[in-house]
């Protein structure tokens, strides 16, 4: 019989456990001679290593778009947690869908257009404090059968009353019932509504510290923000100038940490291709908390040189394939 393919491309699963026996065999440990002290520390250490990585900024899989709703007169607004840095960041403009009926059910709320639209976004505000789920659907049939069209990013587990949330809804379909649905088991009660369309973005100018810090008026209102300042805490957060007037919206590009490792169990969220960079940088942390006369004689010399080996392959696969252009800024001057 001829041999086959596994007709498969990417299902092959490598959870944490595994990442880590491989990663103590590459030391020359047996997982059979692994404590629960050991497996713990090396569960930790492989967090660290994921958290590391972000200070190359080379994990693409890790820029993400956030939706920031503005209130007229604050200046600082919370980025979602683990931001690391914002790649750009832009002033939106949006109009709000008009000629609807409030609808509303068990666990959601909508409404009813005259005529049929297509929302690109939606914005939201909660009346109570809660942990929702909530998704966007769409029905062509008179609220008879709803299709999702999109889900919420909640930025962060629990929400407190009186929250704005906004999202953006890709490949938005053409329909006349609209409504914000919430899957939790103790649904989050929504009080203001909107479904949006027709946006309209302005690049915005990222500022330092010291430039902000310049400014005369920093309290000055504008009905449009031209600059930011990101503002690297442990929470970080982005500061606006002039001070936005207008309820409008922020559309940020930006870069975050790779997610927590989990359980044992759990898989990362690390594309395949970095895998033995991750098992070969892990094997290097181990190696360095083993005891005394564990570790092969030149062992950890070679496990460095893999990691970094591996770690300038796996970095330089991080582009998107856009060819690469220069603009040069010139311009007129005068003595």
């Amino acid at each position: 019989m001829a041999a086959t393919t596994s007709g498969t491309v990417g299902a092959t699963v490598i959870d944490v456990t595994a990442l880590i026996e491989h990663s103590f065999r590459r030391c020359g440990k047996m997982p059979s001679t692994i404590s629960g002290e050991q497996l713990n520390a090396a569960k930790e250490s492989l967090f660290f290593l994921l958290t590391d990585l972000v200070n190359d900024g080379v994990s693409l899989w890790c820029i993400q778009k956030a939706i920031i709703p503005l209130i007229p007169a604050q200046t600082v607004y919370i980025m979602p947690p683990g931001t690391s840095d914002v790649i750009s960041c832009n002033y939106r403009t949006q109009s709000a869908e008009a000629n609807y009926t409030p609808i509303a059910g068990t666990g959601w709320s909508g409404q009813s257009f005259a005529t049929a639209v297509t929302p690109t976004n939606v914005q939201l505000t909660t009346s109570a404090s809660g942990i929702p789920q909530f998704v966007v659907e769409y029905s062509t049939d008179s609220g008879t059968t709803w299709v999702e069209a999109s889900a919420f990013t909640i930025p962060q587990s629990t929400l407190p009353a009186g929250s704005i949330l906004s999202q953006d809804i890709d490949n938005s379909a053409s329909a006349t019932f609209w409504r914000v649905r919430d899957l939790a088991t103790v649904p989050t009660a929504i009080t203001a509504l909107s479904f949006n369309y027709n946006p309209s973005e302005i690049p915005m100018t990222q500022m330092n510290r010291d430039d902000y810090f310049s400014l005369p008026n920093k309290t000055f209102q504008s009905n449009k923000s031209l600059q930011y300042w990101f503002d690297k805490q442990i929470s970080p957060q982005v500061w606006l100038w002039p001070v936005p007037s207008s309820a409008d919206q922020l559309a940020v590009e930006y870069h975050r940490q790779i997610q927590d490792v989990g359980t044992f169990q759990d898989i990362l969220e690390v594309p395949q291709r970095w895998f033995e960079y991750v098992i070969f940088g892990l094997a290097c942390r181990v190696a360095v908390e083993l005891p005394n006369g564990e570790l092969p004689p030149g062992r950890l010399e070679y496990l460095e040189q893999k990691a970094e080996y591996h770690l300038n392959r796996a970095a330089d696969s991080e582009s998107d394939g856009a060819p690469i252009k220069l603009q040069p800024a010139i311009r007129g001057y005068t003595k």
